[in-house]
């Protein structure tokens, strides 16, 4: 497969009953490679999260199409896309969204549950993502219990427990300080050049973004490879 994601024409418009139509982006087109590591940048309103969200099918958009390893997203019905986007697409937020009442291990394996795994091998497959993000022993601890850093760690995790087509992080070192923001970022680059996962990272920070293979800046509608 030469392309594992294809953005074609995509548009995105809201009807706001103050100022009727507002247009956030329109006719954007790209393609990502399998393996590639892409940072999305743009000033805070450009659209980034948007975007992220229209890719990870979280948001339906106005024109154009999504084609996630060969499938048109727009041809899915919501059921299918809801098992679709479990089993192709992991996604890290800027806040962790791990659920407080389970362990970091039943967070990480969530997921595969969702997906009608079998208990044991959904635990047996977090336990070797916790190790690989360095909190095996952390396994039982609930979110509570766990540094932010060491929360976002364990969110990375649950992203890559279905081997997703595509990883979609949204601003996910934004809530680290600095020094947590540049481990985070490392350990996302590390771990994808180890599965050879497809990352999509949208960031505010210019130099984490200098790391990624592509870059792609959205501003006033419009999106430029630089």
């Amino acid at each position: 497969m030469e392309n594992i994601l294809e953005v074609q024409s995509l548009g995105k418009r809201y009807v706001s009953s103050g100022t009727g139509v507002v247009e956030v982006f329109h006719d954007i087109s790209f393609e990502v490679k399998p393996g590639e590591i892409v940072a999305l940048t743009g000033p805070s309103g450009s659209g980034k999260s948007t975007l992220l969200n229209l890719i990870g099918t979280l948001d339906i958009p106005s024109s154009g199409n999504i084609i996630i390893e060969g499938e048109d997203t727009s041809e899915l019905s919501s059921s299918e896309l809801a098992s679709f986007r479990n089993k192709k697409i992991g996604f890290i937020f800027q806040f962790h969204h791990l659920l407080p009442e389970f362990t970091a291990i039943e967070n990480i394996g969530m997921p595969a549950l969702i997906a009608g795994k079998k208990l044991e091998s959904a635990t047996k497959r977090a336990e070797e993502l916790l190790a690989e993000v360095g909190l095996l022993e952390r396994k039982s601890h609930r979110p509570a219990e766990l540094s932010g850093g060491e929360a976002q760690r364990v969110a990375v995790a649950r992203a890559f427990m279905m081997q997703p087509a595509l990883v979609l992080a949204d601003e996910p070192t934004g809530n680290l300080d600095n020094e947590n923001s540049d481990k985070l970022f490392d350990l996302m680059l590390s771990l994808a050049s180890k599965f050879n996962q497809t990352f999509i990272i949208a960031t505010h920070n210019t130099d984490l973004a200098q790391k990624a293979q592509r870059r792609f800046h959205l501003e006033k509608g419009e999106l430029h490879e630089y």
